[in-house]
């Protein structure tokens, strides 16, 4: 394959699950030649190509364009719909990471609507979810909403009944017990992280997650916590199970830089989210 059928590839995969959205600018050319580590020949080459495939438009010297009828196919007779799994813009790692590679390619295989799209869309921060919906593109051809990971749901039930849309959740969310959920079994993961963690030879397992009585999953994640340490044979420790709101990087952050400071730091730390482990990460980043 050539280098500039590679970065065609490359580009149009980023179309598909939902990098860029129908109207949106694609990088730079020269962005895209220091990402690609090609020379802008090239890069022209392949967007001339995109073109060709009506994936994309040259807008003169204001860039390259996702077309923004690129779901809508009139010479078909078609209008092609899209299912977006919804996900903080600044979660990068939920893009890579194994369950939710996995979760987009079966849903997409049990789609028997060939005009129907599933699209990993990432929501910017300063964006409610319903505002983001409610787009022209997205309400012009949203054919469902999943919900990935807590977001600003402001109004959710509004536009629900709004676009006339199914919602799904990924675990359950206790504000909307009306909505469908797919569960997620919070008690169990940690139960079996544990064990795992301590046949592998840890002993001072720490957990960081919510108060047990903000949302029911830091309760669930604190009941396999403690079942495992009993099995264990480890000990409970107040210390290594500290209160940290789930949504707040910064407070994990302090609590593992203060483990660190005062040379009591867990053998090992389960997060209870994906904000806790990133405050983790950095912790461990700063201190490295």
């Amino acid at each position: 394959m050539s280098k500039t059928d590679f970065i065609c590839e490359q580009l149009k995969r980023a179309i598909q699950r939902g990098d860029y959205l129908p109207g949106t600018a694609l990088m730079s050319e020269r962005e895209l030649s220091d990402h690609f580590g090609v020379s802008r020949v090239t890069i022209r080459a392949a967007l001339r190509k995109l073109e060709t495939e009506k994936l994309v438009e040259r807008r003169g010297t204001r860039g390259t364009y996702i077309r923004e009828d690129l779901y809508n196919s009139e010479r078909q007779g078609t209008v092609h719909q899209s299912i977006h799994l919804l996900y903080p813009q600044h979660h990068w790692a939920i893009r890579h990471d194994r369950f939710f590679s996995e979760l987009v390619r079966h849903i997409s295989a049990q789609l028997k609507n060939p005009f129907c799209h599933l699209m990993l869309t990432a929501v910017p921060p300063s964006s409610s979810v319903r505002e983001f919906l409610l787009s022209p593109y997205s309400a012009r051809f949203l054919a469902g909403v999943i919900i990935a990971h807590p977001m600003n749901l402001d109004g959710l039930m509004d536009w629900v009944n709004e676009l006339d849309v199914a919602c799904v959740f990924l675990g359950r969310h206790d504000a909307f017990p009306q909505l469908p959920f797919v569960e997620s079994d919070h008690r169990r993961g940690v139960y079996e992280a544990v064990h795992h963690l301590a046949q592998h030879g840890y002993r001072r397992i720490a957990l960081l997650t919510a108060s047990a009585n903000d949302f029911s999953m830091p309760q669930l994640q604190r009941e396999g916590f403690l079942q495992a340490l009993e099995e264990c044979g480890l000990e409970a420790r107040a210390d290594l199970m500290p209160e940290v709101c789930m949504w707040d990087e910064d407070a994990a952050c302090q609590i593992v830089c203060q483990w660190i400071r005062n040379e009591k730091l867990p053998d090992a730390v389960i997060a209870g989210s994906y904000e806790t482990a990133i405050g983790i990460y950095r912790a461990v980043q700063q201190h490295a």
